[in-house]
Order: C-alpha cells, then structure tokens, then sequence
C-alpha cells in the first residue's frame, strides 16, 4: 500500500515553542494533525529564531480553516 504524502501548510510562526503549547492542545482536541518545524533548533540557539522566522506550526490543506480559526479564538494574529 502506497500512502499520500501529506504537503504541510504553514499557519502560524511563533518565537519560541512554549507559545505554541496552548494551540496544540486544542488541535488534538479537534483531531488536526500537525507538526512543528524548527523547534529544537530554537531551544538550543535561541538567538536564531527571528532570523529563521520562528517555529512554524504546519497543517494538512484541508484543516487549515479549521486550524486557523483555533488560532483566531486562541488570539493569534493571523
């Protein structure tokens, strides 16, 4: 069986990866599967993190309006 590659969909940046905890949460809640991109390099050198933009938070296509609106109830800015 051959399974669909998945092309992430970036929703949100943050500056460190304590301020994506909250979101997380409430996207298992919903079932949105989701990774995050750079945060390991952002723990370890923090000082990197604008230049990289951040860690990014990823969804599928088809769950980006519904991640997107957690993001807007959570007050991030879109």
């Amino acid at each position: 069986k051959v399974e669909k590659q998945v092309r992430w969909v970036t929703v949100g940046t943050f500056p460190h990866g304590m301020d994506i905890i909250f979101i997380e949460h409430e996207l298992v809640e919903h079932d949105i599967p989701y990774v995050k991109l750079d945060e390991t390099t952002v723990q370890v050198i923090p000082h990197l993190s604008q230049a990289m933009g951040g860690v990014r938070l990823q969804v599928a296509p088809n769950d980006v309006p519904r991640a997107l609106a957690i993001l807007g109830s959570a007050g991030v800015a879109i």
